[in-house]
């Protein structure tokens, strides 16, 4: 009888840690895609604009008022030599980390704002009431929001796009339409940028791409695999118990029935197991501390995977049984 439980709770457990590191695989390609995106959820594209002429006098808010008509939120990251902070426009609200004052166009009627990043130099000196010399003049802090996924260290703070003119640097757009794009491009021609590169930034196609996501999901199938072929070669051993059974009426759905019962509640438990192990080995060696997004992720990959093997449970079961079943009733 111990015999029968543990080898479900061994399997199950092999099956977690592999479904742990399935979650944390999933958890750190969504880290690693927020990092290129800005936090922007779904497809994007990044415009790498450079100054090739001097924009002219005229050129106003183009952008903005292009924005306006086709709303679309936008991130703009200066190059190395530019100013130290974030451009930003999201009326929406689809950029979960910025604050609502930063999605909203001031439309000239008060003085420019900016929010500061956390444990940063100026965040540093506002902190202790001197005014922060990186800030462009003539702007006020609103306060102090943690940096966004992504953003370099470098950086200091966020502010309106509708208060300052754009620059050259690396436009990172919540679209990958491309009519919206060129149209995008053209209203920045206005201000003498013109496009160096067009990457497009397809969640979907990140996913594919990803060495540690690809790797785990392979390990997994080998698992369930060796799992399958584990279960048939146990299951036959016991020809005898269920040939004595179906000769004595038993239907290979009670047979299979009986099997599922004893293998599911284990396997489970084993399930549970394997992969809060997996994930407090993964932290340990990544010295990362777990987070509320990795544990939900956890616990869809356990009901997901927990669904999946009481179904593959059932099926090899029934399987297994009815090869030999008409056998063992006839011998």
């Amino acid at each position: 009888m111990i015999k029968r439980l543990w080898r479900p709770l061994v399997v199950g457990a092999c099956l977690g840690t592999l479904l742990g590191f399935l979650a944390w695989a999933l958890w750190w390609t969504l880290g690693s895609l927020e990092d290129k995106t800005f936090g922007m959820r779904g497809d994007v594209t990044a415009l790498y604009m450079t100054t090739v002429a001097r924009p002219p006098d005229d050129a106003g808010n183009r952008l903005t008022q292009l924005l306006e008509r086709d709303p679309m939120p936008v991130v703009i990251e200066p190059p190395g030599e530019g100013p130290p902070g974030l451009l930003a426009w999201d009326p929406a609200g689809a950029i979960a980390w910025l604050p609502r004052s930063v999605t909203e166009d001031s439309g000239g009627r008060g003085p420019r704002a900016a929010w500061l990043f956390a444990d940063t130099y100026s965040a540093t000196l506002w902190g202790r009431g001197e005014t922060p010399p990186l800030l462009p003049r003539g702007t006020e802090v609103s306060g102090v929001i943690p940096a966004p996924e992504g953003a370099e260290d470098d950086l200091q703070y966020v502010a309106t796009l509708s208060d300052f003119r754009p620059t050259a640097g690396t436009y990172v757009i919540g679209t990958t339409d491309p009519n919206r794009v060129q149209r995008l491009e053209k209203a920045l021609r206005y201000y003498g940028l013109e496009s160096r590169s067009v990457t497009t930034q397809s969640a979907a196609e990140y996913f594919k791409r990803q060495p540690l996501l690809i790797a785990t999901v392979t390990m997994i199938s080998l698992g369930l695999v060796c799992a399958v072929v584990f279960w048939v070669l146990t299951w036959r051993t016991r020809n005898g118990e269920t040939g004595l059974r179906a000769k004595h009426g038993a239907t290979v759905g009670a047979l299979a029935f009986q099997l599922w019962l004893q293998q599911v509640g284990p396997l489970l438990v084993g399930l549970v197991v394997g992969s809060v192990a997996a994930i407090g080995g993964a932290a340990g060696v990544g010295q990362a501390t777990p987070t509320a997004e990795l544990w939900v992720l956890v616990g869809g990959v356990l009901v997901g995977g927990g669904v999946g093997c009481i179904v593959l449970v059932a099926i090899v079961a029934w399987l297994t049984l009815r090869v030999r079943y008409d056998a063992d009733v006839a011998a």
